[in-house]
């Protein structure tokens, strides 16, 4: 046994050595040039962020904005864009551009520049007194924007404000001002920009659901379109969408609810029991939407969701079944006229009820 444990030792002993070895040479390295793998994911990252996003209204065509377009950019996410989770979902990374960068990147001319600016020096001072390790991470409420901010940003046709949350490990969605709500200042700033540009986009750039009904209640909101935690290459990936070089084809892996207490577990999810150490998982089959589509309950957009900005007719051809195996044959057909897309096929099955009973319906493929 005192062998064994010293085997064990041993081996942890080389692993840590190995880990810091290659933290080292890393840090050491003599040159800031990226490798060609580093490349090739960096371009993956991009690709894979822009397929991920979710478009969920598009009222008036609002969003794609031609390239060389100017826009009024808004809203803390925009300079500190939330690239990952806390904990497991940080890792390190060479840069990460921002909301702020990828617009610009695609050629977009920013005309509130003012507004960032100042934003950008607050949050970074702000910043440099933070000390909160891998379990949490710095964040600043969104400044007012002022008349002046608006004035001197008018020359811009589409107004983008991009509302920022972390989530991961030990950051539970609260249902608070400023986690699963919008702050009473986010709210007010969305108002001021639909009540002075032509269309508005809100961008989300968040890990973790949030609350949705400011959409229909304020006045001048186009577009709402889900960025999440995009990665390194977040912000050229979301400016891909925007400006339509990427059809968005993302769905939703969630259910949104319209008011926070739908969710069957809201009650004792997180802190709100008082006790955030100890969860019991209630749901049993009723998980996500399998709950949600049992009991009738109308969510603000539903599992699987996702708008394009072309459109689909689905034929389905037969439907096949025997013993073993049930067969779809559907064909899809892209019947827009000026944009190419994907689209996602969800074939649902409902179980008959026996001694177990069962949810209204199930995802099969």
């Amino acid at each position: 046994m005192k062998r064994l444990r010293k085997v064990i030792s041993l081996v942890l002993t080389l692993s840590m050595i190995a880990g810091s070895a290659v933290t080292a040479a890393f840090a050491a390295s003599p040159t800031d040039e990226m490798s060609e793998r580093e490349i090739r994911n960096a371009e993956l990252s991009r690709d894979v962020a822009a397929q991920g996003m979710v478009l969920l209204e598009n009222n008036e065509n609002a969003l794609p904005i031609p390239q060389q377009s100017k826009i009024a950019l808004y809203g803390g996410g925009a300079y500190a864009t939330v690239k990952g989770g806390t904990g497991s979902g940080d890792v390190n990374q060479r840069y990460v551009v921002n909301v702020w960068d990828g617009l610009k990147n695609a050629g977009y001319e920013i005309t509130s520049e003012d507004w960032l600016n100042d934003f950008k020096a607050a949050y970074d001072e702000g910043k440099e007194d933070f000390q909160g390790g891998m379990w949490a991470t710095f964040s600043m409420p969104d400044p007012e924007i002022t008349d002046a901010n608006i004035e001197a940003a008018s020359d811009a046709g589409t107004a983008v404000y991009v509302i920022s949350r972390n989530s991961g490990e030990g950051s539970d969605r609260k249902n608070e001002k400023g986690d699963y709500q919008l702050t009473d200042i986010e709210y007010a700033n969305l108002q001021k920009l639909g009540a002075n540009f032509d269309k508005v986009v809100v961008v989300l750039n968040v890990g973790g659901i949030i609350d949705t009904k400011f959409f229909g209640e304020i006045e001048g909101l186009d577009s709402m379109l889900l960025m999440s935690q995009a990665g390194m290459e977040g912000g050229n990936a979301v400016a891909d969408v925007i400006s339509g070089k990427v059809t968005p084809s993302g769905k939703l892996t969630g259910t949104w609810t319209v008011n926070y207490e739908d969710y069957p577990s809201s009650a004792d999810f997180a802190n709100n029991d008082g006790n955030s150490q100890t969860e019991f998982y209630k749901d049993g089959i009723y998980v996500g939407y399998r709950y949600f589509d049992t009991f009738r309950i109308d969510p603000a957009y539903e599992f699987g969701y996702g708008l394009s900005y072309t459109t689909f007719d689905t034929e389905i051809n037969y439907v096949q079944a025997d013993a073993e195996t049930v067969t779809v044959n559907a064909t899809i057909t892209n019947t827009g006229d000026t944009y190419s897309g994907k689209e996602v096929l969800q074939v649902y099955f409902s179980a008959p009820g026996g001694k177990l009973e069962k949810p209204y319906q199930e995802l099969a493929g």
